[in-house]
């Protein structure tokens, strides 16, 4: 049985940003992205991205929150795109939240899931062999502005003989 996999915008846009949006596919098949998240990830075609992978995706699966009313408590501290993709995650009960956001993954944490980012997407694709360097990758995202903790940066890069 396939794995329900719910993602907000940071982890793809960074990734179609830096030409790797089949890592995604590679690692989970497919995902399901809120419309708020499509239409977040859809502005980067504004600043000269090519979206076509993205727009021609047929693992990406676009839903809409069924009730996003089971999410309220939240409203006042995530963006549109978290709250729907959280929303989505209850409703389908999620088996993953790809997320990056501090507050979205202390808020999907605390409401059980399991969870994982950007950096959790590379460790996965260089373990099975898709990326060799996550430090590359690392550093070119961190130029787009991506933004990591100096610690999870070092730690990550000890652990997967990159220093």
């Amino acid at each position: 049985m396939q794995k329900i996999i719910v993602s907000d915008a940071s982890p793809i846009g960074y990734l179609i940003r830096i030409d790797k949006l089949e890592l995604l596919e590679i690692i989970y098949g497919a995902i399901i992205i809120p419309e708020a998240v499509y239409q977040e990830i859809f502005r980067l075609e504004n600043l000269g991205y090519n979206l076509s992978a993205f727009k021609n995706s047929k693992w990406i699966k676009v839903l809409k929150p069924i009730d996003i009313s089971n999410i309220d408590t939240y409203k006042s501290i995530l963006d549109k795109g978290e709250l729907e993709a959280l929303s989505i995650a209850i409703s389908y009960n999620a088996d993953l939240v790809i997320i990056d956001e501090k507050l979205g993954r202390f808020v999907a944490k605390q409401i059980g899931f399991d969870i994982t980012g950007l950096v959790g997407i590379l460790i996965a694709a260089k373990i099975r062999g898709h990326i060799t360097s996550i430090k590359k990758i690392l550093d070119s995202v961190i130029a787009l502005g991506f933004r990591i903790s100096k610690n999870l940066y070092i730690t990550t890069l000890i652990a997967y003989n990159e220093q």
